[in-house]
């Protein structure tokens, strides 16, 4: 962790679907927040490794977010960025199918639901959000906009719903919004 942020909190996640296993820190940082993780996973029978990056601005909503998949060849790289007004711009190209996305969503990592759970904390239970999320779908490593919502069912509970997928999950979150358990897909084997 760079000396100018504060860690917030970190966690280690287990994906049995992916063979994977995370280490993520969500840390404040001067302008916003930041996370940053790898995950160590098998890619097409080798070892492999995803390394990332996730930078908010003082609202929460993503400024940046960086990825490195490499497993043995020339690694694959993305690099997205936003204006904060709702423009994004991908590998140095604008992207305006993302335009009016507030997140990042990376689909290999439950991480990036940090996103809205902190910019949602004062949500009353019950109340539903939609959220418009750059999405990372993986293993495809395709980045296309994704209409999801979350709905805050109790002070570490939500539910997450993409609806165009027909997916929904259960979110346990810890204090500081990073998830504990997603569902089947992922849990914390931390001992939070």
């Amino acid at each position: 962790m760079d000396d100018d942020a504060r860690l917030l909190g970190a966690a280690l996640w287990r994906a049995d679907w992916l063979d994977a296993r995370e280490y993520a820190e969500a840390a404040a940082a001067p302008g916003g927040e930041r996370l940053t993780g790898v995950v160590l996973l098998p890619i097409g029978g080798r070892p492999g490794r995803i390394g990332y990056r996730v930078e908010t601005g003082p609202d929460g909503t993503t400024r940046s977010a960086s990825v490195e998949i490499s497993s043995g060849g020339e690694p694959w790289r993305l690099e997205l960025r936003a204006d904060g007004a709702g423009g994004w711009i991908r590998d140095g190209l604008p992207a305006p199918e993302l335009t009016g996305c507030a997140d990042v969503d990376l689909g290999f990592s439950p991480v990036t639901n940090t996103l809205p759970i902190r910019r949602l904390s004062g949500a009353a239970e019950g109340e539903e959000h939609p959220v418009a999320a750059a999405w990372l779908r993986y293993p495809e490593l395709v980045v296309e906009r994704l209409d999801q919502t979350y709905t805050r069912l109790g002070p570490e509970t939500w539910r997450y719903r993409a609806p165009s997928l027909a997916f929904e999950a259960l979110l346990a979150t810890d204090p500081v919004g990073l998830v504990r358990r997603y569902g089947e897909l992922w849990g914390r084997v931390d001992g939070s």
